[in-house]
């Protein structure tokens, strides 16, 4: 059985084109983090090598689906970031490429999942690209991806895209309610994240929810004029900088829905930080720091390391001293 029910359609889709004989041999899983992409990357994966197919998944008995819980499955690959990386390096890519054009051992589909794909540079991107255009046989290459927008376009062009859109509420409510064991935890958990089951259950259990708060509190307290730039700025540099800078162009994003429809508005605990921050900043100004901080976050992503202190303070101040 499918374990995220919100997936069904996409799922019934790649079926059926598996039974035509038309799944193509790359396809490109797009979406928010938190919906999904990699338990359906890994799901198709299995579901194409196994032996006897069931109608809603694999079936868990045969040679592939026991090698594959021994995590042992000859061919099958996985292209992941190491550790602590920004990028997959290229060798990573080369080594998949070989394995693309190489003889199954089980007689099957070869598989290759890469996640995230937009943590491949340009010369790793380059390096798939032979792949993309002459897989092998029974080749399925999948490239699991948070933010396509960051993918070369000839990696775009060459894979049929697969994105998964926004989950409907319901669907998110009935999964993730009794994960935390709580109605009302999870309908504010799912409102932070913009209905994201996944996310917003990695949002109640790691660090992520306590800095959070932590961060909310602090900026009513600088925009009240109880606390200063540099003092924030010092708090907030122990934490990861790319989460910091996510919050941040969170906040923002939703006070930009907030001032054209209060409803609109995801972070519904955040009605504070938005009535200070609409007294500074004007629409024009809003999305200027909107535009600033993507660019920033982009940069993040890619590898960047700028200082954590002086970068916060920074964002800080053009936000401040509109």
């Amino acid at each position: 059985m499918l374990e995220y029910s919100w997936l069904t359609p996409i799922w019934r889709r790649l079926q059926q084109q598996i039974t035509l004989g038309s799944l193509p041999h790359a396809l490109l899983i797009s979406g928010a983090p938190g919906v999904g992409k990699r338990y359906l990357a890994g799901l198709l994966g299995r579901y194409v090598q196994c032996s006897d197919r069931q109608v809603d998944g694999v079936c868990g008995v045969c040679k592939s689906c026991l090698l594959h819980a021994a995590h042992s499955h000859p061919d099958y690959v996985e292209c992941l970031l190491e550790d602590g990386a920004k990028q997959i390096k290229v060798d990573a890519v080369r080594a998949v490429s070989r394995f693309a054009v190489q003889k199954s051992q089980q007689g099957g589909y070869k598989v290759i999942v890469i996640a995230p794909a937009e943590a491949m540079n340009e010369s790793s991107a380059n390096a798939l690209l032979k792949s993309l255009e002459e897989p092998g046989d029974n080749t399925l290459i999948i490239l699991v991806s948070d933010t396509v927008g960051r993918l070369l376009p000839t990696i775009r062009s060459r894979c049929q895209q697969l994105p998964i859109a926004q989950i409907d509420h319901e669907s998110a409510m009935a999964w993730l309610a009794p994960q935390v064991d709580d109605q009302a935890q999870a309908k504010d958990l799912l409102s932070i994240v913009g209905n994201r089951p996944l996310a917003a259950l990695a949002l109640k259990q790691g660090a992520s929810f306590d800095q959070r708060q932590q961060m909310l509190a602090e900026l009513i307290a600088l925009l009240e004029s109880r606390s200063e730039i540099v003092i924030v700025a010092g708090k907030w540099a122990k934490f990861e900088l790319s989460d910091t800078v996510y919050w941040l162009l969170d906040w923002l994003m939703d006070l930009a829905r907030y001032s054209v429809d209060k409803s609109a508005a995801h972070n519904t605990d955040c009605v504070a930080v938005f009535e200070l921050l609409s007294a500074r900043m004007s629409h024009q100004q809003l999305h200027q720091q909107i535009q600033s901080l993507g660019v920033l976050r982009g940069a993040i992503l890619s590898g960047a390391t700028p200082n954590k202190q002086l970068t916060i303070e920074g964002a800080l101040s053009s936000i401040m001293f509109q």
